[in-house]
């Protein structure tokens, strides 16, 4: 998965917006996703999946 945007996954989930919400927030606070560019005033973060994203560069990218 490249990195996206809270909004990008909202609409991709096809689930509403709360609830996708809340699950980019449990996968934050587990560590399964990180932040690649914070949240800046009204600019979304942009997040990845470090172990996915690692094993798509077939390096540690995180």
């Amino acid at each position: 998965m490249p990195p996206v945007q809270d909004a990008d996954f909202v609409e991709s989930a096809q689930i509403p917006a709360a609830t996708a919400r809340k699950i980019i927030r449990a996968f934050r606070d587990h560590g399964m996703l990180r932040d690649l560019v914070p949240a800046s005033g009204r600019a979304p973060a942009t997040f990845v999946f470090p172990e996915l994203l690692n094993i798509a560069e077939g390096r540690p990218a995180f």
